[in-house]
């Protein structure tokens, strides 16, 4: 798991290609969150803007 304000493109390419099948990358965007996994190796938006935060994580998993 990766969360960053902005994951670079060189985080976006170790995850797609070194990380296997079980990945998570969220990083914020525009529209909220963007969250990175091997469904969705280019991104997926979803609405929560801070997930890509620890406490904003946090909050979601507790």
């Amino acid at each position: 798991m990766v969360l960053a304000q902005e994951l670079t493109d060189e985080a976006k390419s170790f995850l797609r290609s070194k990380a296997g099948s079980n990945y998570l990358g969220i990083e914020q965007a525009d529209e909220g969150s963007r969250v990175f996994t091997a469904e969705f190796p280019e991104g997926v938006a979803v609405a929560s803007p801070v997930l890509w935060s620890m406490n904003g994580f946090n909050k979601l998993i507790f």
